[in-house]
């Protein structure tokens, strides 16, 4: 019974450990993609981002995690997310309008006035399907270095302490005399 439930405990440390270790990665690379101004980094075709401005408020409020998934084609009244026309990052808003030329015009709730500038479609992240209250500063501290480091140390502990992934040290054969 013991063998069994020891190997139920490694497995989970193992799953857990990769886990961390593909959330370590995959912040190093969203890191390195926000430094480099490319677009977010999409895992099967959906991407979160953290709401940094009141502008979508009672909706969409300031430390929100929210999901994006890209779509084929976006309507009025979707809530999209968007590259800044300048160049000041990402844009969470609602698509008000779309032009006879394919344009779209958006807003935030909060704000009184529809944005100056239209957006072309190709600067379209995704649109909001999922919003997770308040669980933006978690998605943050992951994101900072001292995220990454603790969550570094987690998977090394993981694999290496004894009794979870780790291996015991065999104790040597005691020898009667």
């Amino acid at each position: 019974m013991k063998k069994k439930l020891r190997l139920i405990i490694q497995i989970i440390a193992a799953l857990l450990a990769v886990l961390l270790a593909g959330v370590v990665a995959f912040n190093v690379y969203s890191a390195i993609c926000r430094e480099k101004g490319k677009p977010l980094p999409k895992l099967f075709g959906g991407a979160a981002a953290i709401v940094t401005s009141g502008s979508m408020s009672p909706e969409l409020e300031v430390n929100d995690l929210i999901i994006l998934r890209q779509q084929d084609a976006y309507q009025v009244g979707d809530v999209i997310v968007f590259r800044s026309p300048t160049g000041t990052g990402l844009v969470t808003h609602r698509l008000i309008e779309i032009t006879d030329e394919g344009f779209f015009r958006t807003k935030g709730d909060f704000n009184n006035t529809a944005d100056p500038v239209l957006l072309l479609p190709s600067s379209v992240e995704g649109k909001v399907v999922k919003v997770f209250p308040g669980l933006g500063r978690f998605q943050e501290f992951l994101h900072s270095p001292l995220g990454m480091l603790i969550t570094g140390v987690i998977v090394i502990a993981i694999v290496f302490l004894p009794g979870f992934g780790g291996k015991k040290k065999k104790s040597e054969p005691s020898e009667e005399i």
